[in-house]
């Protein structure tokens, strides 16, 4: 359009006449970033800051007034410096020093885990975002492998914590381009690379969040192969915990501990303190799940410890989380105070998942205590919660819990066809613990209540399929009285 064509020329006239060279070739230069970003990454990437000043007092670059301080381009003239580099000899190396920044950046947010500074880094990573998509398509397609693994791992761990289907994509993505394939990686450099083990095992965390149990443990059998082949058997720790938490979700708690207590033994061998604290989390909320009180009481007291040493947010949050979800399970009015703190710690770092199964477990022992009508009123958020992230896992369990309240409201049709849906659907772990006497018990009084007609409203359930069983569960929601 005309109006286009102008604009371009006043950029045009900008760049050539209000620019000496140096401010033309950084303006230019600027272009590699996706957005705004502050002067450690322009001195990375371009080498110097010394024009920023410049550029913006000629309004061609935008500084940020908050902290820490960035600088960017306006979109139209993002386009106008692209269109330059298309041509410029010097793009690919800016390409690859804007993805080695990226990587550089992406960890110093990951080691937050273990820092105080941690919500700061959550907040930076956040606003930065767009830059590391940038750099995640470029090293998918250009390489190099241990610097495309190192920002997969990063983005899978991001992944699970803040549960966002946007960056299990990116880790998919990145699998993809390593190309494992049936029995593993067909890539030579990336079959022996630990490296690999390590992104398996997180992105086989986001599979059993999404309700995937195959593909979780198809992953962390092919982290295994990779681990061993690279002779580093403690880059499969994030696996073996993964694993675990499969096996837990399948109801086989014996192997789930195992698995777990493995996990955290690779952990304190490799030094990784945060892989530590998450075995050690598991082996906590899992022993409680089994019945084994004394064991999930030491292990919750050792993750309050590591916890505490970190001092970072999510760790903390994980921890009263675990405490918590142990103390629910034994009926202690003490579990409120944990999992409300883990709430408040995992709303400062954006840590979703854990923020969404303690306020599950808020609800849950809160209701069992008070009216079950209003435990079915609340739940509705809740399901809406999992359903908005894709949790296909937490979901089901949140249904769950609709059912015990339905059951205990008289509603037995609703509960026969809730059980129908979940009994057939694949993303729907097995009830284990507390939970699958509760089920349990909902289903003897369905069928005692309905009789016969018990069995076709299982049937009706099980056609609905899991889209139909979530709309159910959602339109529940809103009924408090008998039928």
């Amino acid at each position: 359009m005309p109006r286009h064509r102008s604009l371009r020329e006043v950029v045009e006239w900008s760049y050539v006449g209000l620019l000496d060279e140096a401010q033309r070739d950084l303006f230019v230069q600027l272009a590699t970033f996706a957005g705004s970003v502050e002067p450690a990454a322009i001195t990375a990437v371009c080498g110097t800051t010394g024009c920023l000043p410049d550029l913006v007092d000629r309004s061609l670059v935008v500084r940020s007034p908050q902290e820490p301080v960035t600088f960017g381009l306006l979109e139209t003239l993002r386009a106008f410096g692209r269109s330059r580099l298309a041509t410029d000899p010097a793009a690919p190396v800016l390409r690859r020093r804007h993805a080695a920044w990226a990587v550089g950046f992406a960890e110093q947010v990951w080691t937050a885990h273990e820092s105080p500074t941690e919500a700061t880094e959550i907040r930076r990573f956040t606003a930065h975002l767009s830059e590391l998509r940038r750099a995640h398509a470029w090293l998918c397609t250009n390489g190099p492998l241990e610097e495309q693994l190192r920002l997969g791992i990063v983005l899978a761990d991001q992944a699970y914590i803040q549960a966002r289907v946007d960056l299990v994509r990116l880790v998919d993505e990145a699998l993809a381009a390593v190309r494992p394939s049936d029995g593993g990686p067909s890539d030579d450099g990336a079959a022996a690379h630990p490296l690999l083990a390590r992104l398996l095992g997180y992105a086989a965390m986001s599979s059993w969040q999404r309700g995937n149990l195959g593909e979780a443990e198809a992953r962390c059998r092919t982290a295994f192969a990779v681990a061993e082949a690279a002779g580093e058997p403690t880059s499969a720790r994030e696996a073996w915990e993964a694993l675990g938490n499969v096996l837990a979700f399948r109801g086989d708690m014996t192997g789930a501990l195992a698995h777990c207590a493995h996990s955290r033994d690779l952990a304190i061998a490799a030094g990784d303190r945060w892989a530590e604290l998450m075995g050690v989390l598991d082996l906590t909320i899992t022993s409680a799940y089994a019945g084994r009180h004394d064991d999930a009481a030491r292990h919750g007291h050792e993750s309050a410890e590591l916890a505490e040493q970190m001092g970072s947010p999510s760790a903390a949050a994980w921890a009263a989380f675990a405490v918590g979800e142990r103390l629910a399970q034994i009926g202690s009015p003490d579990a409120t105070r944990h999992l409300e703190r883990a709430v408040e710690l995992a709303s400062e770092v954006d840590a979703t998942f854990v923020l969404g199964v303690a306020r599950h477990t808020l609800l849950t022992t809160a209701a069992r205590r008070g009216d079950p009508a209003e435990m079915t009123r609340r739940i509705g958020p809740l399901l809406d919660h999992w359903h908005g992230l894709g949790a296909w896992t937490q979901l089901w369990i949140a249904i769950r819990a609709l059912i015990e309240a339905l059951s205990r409201t008289g509603r037995h049709r609703d509960v026969a066809q809730l059980i129908g849906a979940l009994r057939a659907s694949h993303t729907a772990p097995t009830e284990f613990g507390p939970d699958a006497e509760r089920t349990r018990a909902a289903e003897a009084a369905a069928r005692k209540a309905l009789g016969p007609e018990f069995a076709a409203q299982l049937a009706e359930g099980a056609a609905l399929g899991d889209t139909g069983a979530v709309s159910l569960a959602r339109r529940l929601g809103a009924v408090t009285s008998p039928p």
